[in-house]
């Protein structure tokens, strides 16, 4: 089962060069977002990675925006496809060179 990240259960061996020296923060960004982080770390609200795919559908239909350098960059990335499966996905923009919130 996937925590709280799409991508948190990729072992740090296997993060890009860039990622590394962030991995930490991840987590930190999202107890920023909740007092009970481990209570709450499958919450849809919190994550919409874990939304239920008939959950997913009830959402309108989006474009994501990341950047190149973002710490949420692999999980934009990891839930496109589940968003295409709910028929919600329209399309991604993806800024390169940068980090997030340039």
């Amino acid at each position: 089962m996937l925590g709280a990240l799409a991508s948190s259960d990729i072992p740090r061996s296997e993060m890009a060069e860039w990622e590394e020296p962030m991995w930490p923060f991840r987590y930190c960004d999202f107890e920023m977002h909740t007092t009970e982080f481990e209570k709450n770390k499958m919450d849809p609200l919190l994550c919409p990675y874990n939304l239920e795919i008939e959950e997913m559908k009830k959402l309108p239909k989006c474009v994501l925006q990341t950047s190149e350098f973002d710490l949420i960059h692999r999980d934009v990335h990891m839930i496109v496809p589940k968003m295409k499966e709910a028929g919600i996905y329209l399309d991604h923009l993806d800024y390169s060179g940068v980090g997030h919130m340039f």
